[in-house]
């Protein structure tokens, strides 16, 4: 069967945009001082390459068809010191290439998922910790090397609320101190106005974060699983799979559950070493996590007056908050090392470092302080 001279360079210009898709894509994995595609001769060079693959007529394109194929190749040379494909480079150009489709979010503005990356590329020197879960969006463009972890914010905004507790639990001593060497007594509305707002608000930020810290480690536990699950799919049964994703025949599996039965597949010799579904045989501090912080986290999602305390005075919800950061954290360590008796903690969170992640909070409050 004879193919046309037009056939032949709709060909051409197929492969050539394949291969020039692979390289848009390493130009947006790499830094604008290093020639990203955020440099703007380098975004400028892009973009006509792509309007001559695209929009040339027939004789346009055979004139420059061999001299831009061969600064392609020089290009994709170049980039083979940092990036190279894991399986064939037209390929991940037309995966890429595919990401942009009708109904797609934009990866310039969303980012890229890191396993899928990952599965695709290998570099030279990673720029992310290798425990990053692969669901984690990779930013890619403007917002490279950055990454976005769901649970990572969440551990974030609990640490931020509960340094916030504590800065309006001090200032709300602080006023009370004064008041109090004055020798006045709350008698006006007013008075009693600004001390029961620092009242509320101590709770307020208490409160919310008793339940960030609980939805940080149910989410951090899902991700332990689901990050398995898509490094591990091609090894794994439907059954496995499927419990990985949190779910059981259909219905969500609680939580308790969750916790042994992904210890039970990701770990190599089978086992569950820590018990949450046995009152009689659950430890701390799973034992506070699931019959305190979860009940505090219950009666505020889905309250009723027989579940848990809403009102409780500022003083005891600081300690309410305090504990809940020191437990979960605790949590998920141990949930971490049970699924993974020999790695370290995940660098992806600081090794859940506590004082860590209360300094990086502490930074924060204090930056907004500042601009103010």
């Amino acid at each position: 069967m004879n193919i046309s001279r037009e056939e032949n360079i709709e060909k051409s210009k197929i492969n050539m945009l394949e291969k020039f898709y692979y390289l848009q894509l390493l130009a947006s994995l790499t830094p604008k001082s290093s020639g990203g595609i955020m440099n703007k001769s380098v975004r400028n060079t892009i973009s006509e390459i792509a309007d001559f693959i695209k929009d040339s007529s027939d004789s346009e394109f055979r004139t420059r068809e061999t001299k831009t194929y061969d600064f392609l190749i020089q290009v994709y040379n170049m980039y083979k010191n940092i990036m190279k494909p894991k399986i064939n480079h037209r390929k991940i150009g037309r995966d890429f290439n595919e990401l942009f489709a009708e109904g797609n979010q934009n990866p310039y503005s969303y980012g890229i998922e890191y396993g899928w990356i990952k599965e695709r590329i290998e570099f030279v020197n990673d720029p992310w910790p290798s425990d990053l879960p692969y669901q984690s969006k990779v930013g890619i463009g403007v917002h490279f090397p950055s990454i976005g972890i769901e649970e990572e914010f969440m551990l974030r905004d609990a640490f931020y609320l509960l340094v916030k507790a504590y800065e309006v639990h001090e200032d709300m001593h602080a006023i009370g101190k004064k008041y109090k060497d004055k020798g006045k007594d709350v008698e006006t509305k007013e008075d009693y106005l600004i001390l029961s707002s620092y009242n509320h608000t101590v709770a307020t930020y208490s409160r919310l974060g008793v339940q960030s810290f609980y939805f940080f480690t149910e989410a951090f536990i899902n991700s332990v699983g689901f990050d398995y699950y898509l490094r591990n799919k091609i090894n794994l049964g439907s059954d496995e799979i499927e419990v990985l994703q949190g779910r059981n025949k259909g219905r969500f599996i609680p939580l308790e559950q969750r916790v042994q039965k992904f210890q039970s597949i990701i770990r190599s010799d089978d086992r569950v070493v820590i018990i949450t579904t046995d009152e009689n045989q659950i430890k701390e501090p799973f034992k506070t996590f699931f019959n305190e912080i979860k009940e505090i986290r219950d009666a505020a999602s889905h309250f009723t007056p027989v579940k848990g305390e809403i009102w409780r005075k500022p003083d005891e919800w600081l300690e309410k908050v305090s504990s809940a950061a020191r437990i979960c954290i605790e949590v998920s360590k141990q949930f971490w090392l049970a699924c993974y008796p020999d790695r370290d903690l995940p660098e992806y969170l600081m090794k859940l470092n506590y004082d860590e992640h209360m300094e990086t909070a502490r930074k924060r409050a204090g930056n907004i302080k500042k601009h103010l």
